[in-house]
């Protein structure tokens, strides 16, 4: 009887449990990520149109995916592009990547990139006609697995081989590069068909006009090439960068030193690319990733097929650019030097690029300090309709590959808000800066603590590198799981690809009672695991 008893109990309580876990995982996915917002893209809003004009302030990337959202929500739109280039014909004009003039602010306009799964399921809402324009600009749409690789091992592999999808198959993302994606995304967004009240002007933002009434922006001053431009505007969104131009402008903001913390993950990478033929294209995976486990080596490699039949090598390493290679045997010197056999299918591309050893271009990029402004915490003392989107808001370590998701992910969750508004009230953009921050916290976390497991990384104010040393205890478990877990790939899967993975995925109860068998077998018994 009292065995009968025991196990109601555990049975009761093993539900609770369960339940709880699976009502607090819903709270966190609205907070934590975009997922649930996803069917509000391209949407058409409830009522008409917020009369006025939305300036975008900067036209790249983050400024293309927000000027996309507010065409759905405002009478007018305008793009403020610094570079005047862009805004004439080949700006959006399909090309080679090898044809564009570099972009003179972006430090990685020719390294190779990672576009998400997320990416993907937002533009298909965003165009219908995204399928059509890849295949014109040479864009692959391709399996949404960017290969990750932890000491050699495939983690997601069980994952997205696993074919647990549902009716639409396996998750898609596109492989290209970023020359290649930027011109695809403002074409698509300047199309004057689809989007007649989009615009895009060249100038650089050098003032702004503060209501003497009350908390919001009436005018946003623009340089451009014919003179001074002033812009009404009911909305003002600052996808300026890391240079925060229109935050600066401001006469009533705070410093920006006070509300902003940052890091150096003393990062460095050299990008080489290769041409290939038509043939080697057929046998060359779409994309790699090499990383270390924490602790390793602290070197990197990341493949990505680009655009027009190329293929972009980053050979990455924390805390020097000295050994970083510009040559194929360099690249091969710098596999062979990850303190890891790396997966054969690596060492095949080497040797088939032999063929066209001869077209080799490298550029090499010293990865800036990482930072992160908390709007959050002035929003009280900031314009009403003063947003910030992309990295004007933070900088993560680029070799995660999850910039271009943090831009995405701030309009997406703009777009949410507006439609729940019919103009933008007093407490519009306080609620885009606590929105942002709850989805912020999850990029500056996880990169954050991969960057802390490297020695020569220069911690945040007031932190040491052991700063996080339990939740990357919890990460090193998954990733000795993940080549041959699920349940582990899946999370590893979905935190990677910016979806629907949260904080506390780690604790669900199959997953997290074998971490803790786990940290028995190393803690008690003495066993040293390694992934």
């Amino acid at each position: 009887m009292l065995t009968i008893l025991l196990g109601v109990v555990f049975a009761a309580a093993a539900l609770y449990v369960r339940h709880s876990y699976r009502k607090l995982r819903q709270k966190l996915l609205a907070i934590e990520t975009v997922t649930l917002e996803l069917p509000l893209l391209g949407q058409k809003r409830a009522g008409e149109k917020i009369k006025g004009t939305a300036v975008i302030c900067g036209g790249s990337l983050a400024g293309l995916f927000t000027a996309r959202v507010c065409a759905d929500h405002f009478e007018k739109v305008v793009v403020v592009e610094t570079e005047d280039w862009l805004s004439k014909e080949n700006g959006v004009t399909p090309q080679r990547w090898q044809d564009a003039p570099p972009r003179a602010r972006v430090i990685q306009w020719k390294s190779a990139h990672a576009w998400l799964v997320l990416i993907y399921y937002a533009l298909e809402r965003l165009f219908p006609n995204l399928l059509e324009m890849c295949k014109a600009f040479g864009i692959h749409v391709t399996t949404g697995d960017i290969g990750v690789h932890i000491t050699g091992k495939h983690i997601t592999g069980p994952y997205i081989n696993g074919q647990r999808f549902g009716p639409e198959g396996s998750p898609k993302m596109l492989c290209c590069s970023r020359p290649g994606f930027e011109t695809l995304l403002r074409a698509l967004v300047l199309d004057p068909v689809a989007y007649p009240n989009v615009s895009q002007i060249s100038g650089t933002v050098i003032g702004v006009v503060e209501s003497k009434s009350e908390r919001r922006l009436e005018e946003v001053s623009v340089k451009t090439p014919e003179g001074t431009h002033v812009i009404d505007a009911v909305l003002v969104v600052d996808c300026t960068g890391p240079g925060q131009a229109v935050y600066k402008t401001m006469p009533s903001a705070p410093p920006l030193d006070s509300i902003t913390e940052t890091y150096h993950p003393k990062m460095n990478y050299c990008t080489s690319h290769f041409a290939l033929t038509p043939e080697m294209a057929e046998r060359v995976p779409m994309s790699t990733y090499l990383l270390p486990a924490a602790g390793d080596v602290s070197r990197c490699l990341i493949m990505f097929q680009q655009d027009h039949l190329s293929i972009a090598i980053s050979c990455g390493a924390w805390g020097s650019s000295k050994d970083l290679p510009t040559t194929l045997e360099g690249i091969r010197e710098h596999v062979a030097g990850m303190g890891y056999t790396a997966p054969k299918h690596v060492w095949d591309v080497l040797d088939m690029l032999k063929e066209v050893e001869d077209t080799i271009t490298s550029s090499l990029v010293r990865c800036p300090a990482s930072f992160w402004t908390h709007y959050e915490r002035v929003a009280d003392q900031l314009p009403v309709n003063y947003v910030a989107i992309g990295d004007s808001v933070g900088r993560v370590n680029p070799v995660f590959g999850q910039g271009a998701s943090k831009a995405l992910i701030g309009a997406i969750g703009m777009n949410t808000l507006l439609h729940e508004v019919q103009g933008i009230d007093n407490d519009f953009a306080k609620r885009v800066h606590k929105a942002q921050a709850g989805r912020m916290k999850r990029f500056w976390s996880g990169t954050k603590s991969a960057d802390y497991t490297h020695s020569t990384t220069i911690p945040a104010a007031g932190e040491t590198l052991e700063h996080g040393n339990i939740p990357r205890l919890f990460v090193r478990y998954i990733q000795i799981l993940a080549p041959t877990d699920f349940r582990a790939a899946r999370l590893a899967w979905k935190n990677m690809m910016a979806l629907d993975g949260t904080s506390i995925d780690i604790f669900s109860p199959m997953l997290f009672s074998k971490i803790l068998w786990m940290m028995f077998t190393e803690r008690v018994l003495g066993v040293n695991l390694k992934a």
